[in-house]
């Protein structure tokens, strides 16, 4: 994808909160709003060296899908199981803390006197990095979820780059919850169409089981495709 660099001036974010307020609508899946997203930052002139979303789920196996950027790789899409809150890196993770208080948090890794009290931030001093933020996204159900961002750039990221960054927090949450919603709904449609259309004994899924989920799924992207707009 070709991002329109002309428009985008350093550390004015407010054309990139304006694509996600509109729904994103060049991205046809999360992994895609993500790398979109990130690649409209850079061109901004704020250089994230990583930046991930964290966004819990009602699923029957899986907590939560996280979805990793790094300059010049795919998204990365990994999904926690049940038990991943309960672990001890979790509960000493600047994720637990961001969810739990609901504030914003930033480390400001290439200072010297940086506390270091969480130790994916010893982690992430060695790779390099000289600032950490991580920041809540409130979904409308009163749930908070994650995101978080970090930069090379010597010194750290300046006030201006921070306040871009802020800027876009609150319409990214409208679109994570967007997919999030999908998500949810397409499990329980699963689930529902699956126990309504019986398959005969020691066949396969019919033709109308196959048709009934197309159409429901249908109807479904329709409905969320709205709710974004």
């Amino acid at each position: 994808m070709t991002i329109n660099l002309v428009s985008m001036n350093a550390s004015d974010t407010r054309a990139v909160a304006e694509w996600l307020v509109d729904g994103a609508r060049s991205a046809a899946q999360p992994q895609q709003v993500m790398a979109q997203l990130c690649d409209r930052l850079l061109c901004c002139g704020i250089p994230l060296w990583r930046a991930a979303v964290s966004v819990s789920t009602l699923h029957p196996q899986i907590v939560a899908r996280r979805f990793i950027w790094r300059p010049g790789a795919e998204v990365e899409v990994s999904e926690g199981r049940f038990g991943l809150f309960d672990t001890p890196d979790f509960r000493d993770s600047p994720v637990a803390h961001v969810i739990a208080t609901g504030e914003t948090l930033r480390r400001r890794l290439a200072d010297p006197a940086c506390p270091l009290d969480f130790p994916i931030l010893l982690e992430r001093r060695a790779e390099g990095v000289t600032d950490y933020l991580a920041t809540p996204l409130f979904f409308t159900d009163g749930t908070i979820h994650l995101a978080t961002w970090t930069s090379r750039q010597p010194g750290g990221l300046s006030d201006l780059q921070i306040a871009g960054i802020e800027a876009i927090v609150a319409p990214l949450a409208r679109v994570a919850e967007i997919w999030a919603m999908r998500r949810t709904a397409g499990t329980l449609l699963d689930a529902i169409v699956g126990s309504l259309i019986k398959v005969p004994d020691g066949g396969t899924t019919t033709s109308l089981a196959l048709a009934a989920q197309g159409k429901v799924r249908h109807t479904l992207k329709m409905f969320t495709f709205d709710q974004i707009n």
